[in-house]
């Protein structure tokens, strides 16, 4: 409890400080220093931004190239580092501030979605300034309400809701129930919900073809009120210059299967913003595990093109195959060679050992494929491929089986060894 007083307080000098000097600086000037932020977080975040490339890469590595995926990463950092800063300055926010920097894209597609009387949700998703997201939704010139979620730092909250409310939000605490979030609709007014992080109690649906957990929120009160879905996607032109785009309004379709109707729905929702995010994959919050609740699991065998060692990797993969499909997943197994330029470039890259080695001493094939992937078991069975595997695990938060003794004193890497006893096995746990 002290210590989240500490950083309450903390979090609330920081931020009215940092607000001070932003309040006398050109609006491009604290950009710059946000980018600056963006890129030193990127640096020493290490976890998250391993999270992040691994994601964006499964999501864009066909299309994109990896080299180009890395640059996302980088971009995506860079653009929250802006957000951060952003909030700084909400405090000078006003109606020329909106007129002169906020551009919204297809404004009608509001009218019309008020016009059925029913209420509206603008939709979103984790990305772009979400504090100056809810506040171009309160200037639309719409009745609109934030619904807040208190978190563990009061005074910190205290200090933002000021901000809110000074620039046109109307605040609505969720913890306060539902009762007014349904007045809010049934009196054609709108509020503003997220439909993507649905942990544990989401619904899974395909993202980038493979099953993420969504929120169902907005869709199941659109079903049992049937009030407007408005999507609305966020991206930053140049500077402080935001384009709000508004898609279609979209009108849920019903079936006599509640359950299918949520997924359906959220399903079509997520489509859409499958379509902005391949347009402008740097505004999305990359850096969480989006595909940690999804029914499917990607088994990745790395083969050293020996027959027995890949005969070895697969029984493996099938043990825990039949494990995975008792407790209700579905599995995916691919088997990839690991192609190295030469015998050089692999010494090389045994010596080193790094991720920046890796790329250099496999081919261009080889590389692309094994970084295309996200998988969330790496086996390979034969020390050549061990560090390999190891990398590519740590890379995509998966666990990592090797078989065989991979080479002194790097068991302690892999989650799992399974090791004949002719080789020696040191270490309580190998078998």
């Amino acid at each position: 409890m002290k210590q989240n007083l500490i950083v309450d307080y903390s979090s609330c000098i920081l931020f009215k400080t940092l607000s001070f000097f932003t309040s006398f600086l050109p609006l491009n000037f604290n950009l710059f220093w946000g980018r600056r932020l963006g890129d030193l977080i990127y640096f020493f975040d290490k976890k998250h931004r391993r999270i992040a490339n691994a994601n964006i890469r499964y999501a864009f590595c066909r299309r994109l190239g990896v080299n180009s995926c890395v640059q996302v990463t980088r971009q995506a950092y860079r653009a929250f580092g802006q957000n951060l800063i952003e909030i700084s300055v909400l405090g000078r926010i006003n109606n020329q501030y909106l007129e002169k920097y906020i551009h919204i894209e297809n404004r009608e597609f509001a009218d019309l979605a008020f016009e059925r009387g029913k209420g509206v949700i603008f939709v979103g998703v984790h990305g772009g300034n979400w504090e100056l997201s809810n506040i171009i939704c309160a200037n639309l010139g719409v009745p609109f309400t934030l619904f807040v979620r208190d978190q563990g730092l009061p005074r910190l909250n205290e200090l933002l809701n000021s901000y809110r409310l000074k620039l046109g939000a109307k605040i609505f605490h969720k913890n306060a129930g539902v009762r007014q979030l349904i007045e809010v609709l049934k009196n054609n007014q709108a509020i503003g919900m997220t439909i993507d992080q649905g942990g544990k109690a989401g619904q899974i649906v395909k993202f980038f073809g493979k099953e993420a957990s969504m929120s169902t929120g907005a869709v199941k009160l659109a079903l049992k009120y049937d009030c407007a879905i408005v999507p609305v996607f966020y991206t930053r032109l140049r500077g402080p210059h935001t384009k709000v785009i508004l898609d279609q309004v979209y009108t849920v379709s019903r079936s006599a299967d509640p359950e299918n109707d949520v997924r359906e729905n959220l399903q079509k929702l997520i489509n859409i913003y499958e379509k902005y995010l391949r347009q402008y994959p740097q505004e999305y919050f990359w850096s969480y595990k989006i595909w940690k609740y999804g029914r499917e699991k990607d088994i990745l065998i790395l083969s050293d093109s020996r027959t027995g060692h890949l005969r070895q990797s697969e029984a493996v993969a099938r043990l825990i195959d039949e494990k995975y499909k008792v407790n209700g997943f579905k599995t995916n197994i691919f088997i990839k060679e690991v192609k190295f330029r030469s015998g050089i470039t692999r010494f090389i890259f045994n010596l080193g050992k790094t991720i920046g080695f890796l790329r250099y001493a496999l081919t261009k094939g080889s590389w692309e494929e094994l970084l295309s992937l996200k998988p969330d078991v790496v086996i390979a069975a034969g020390s050549s491929v061990s560090a390999v595997n190891y990398l590519l695990s740590s890379q995509n938060g998966a666990k990592s089986i090797c078989l065989m003794k991979p080479g002194a004193g790097s068991l302690a890497k892999f989650d799992l060894a399974i090791i004949p006893q002719h080789d020696r096995p040191e270490g309580r746990g190998l078998a």
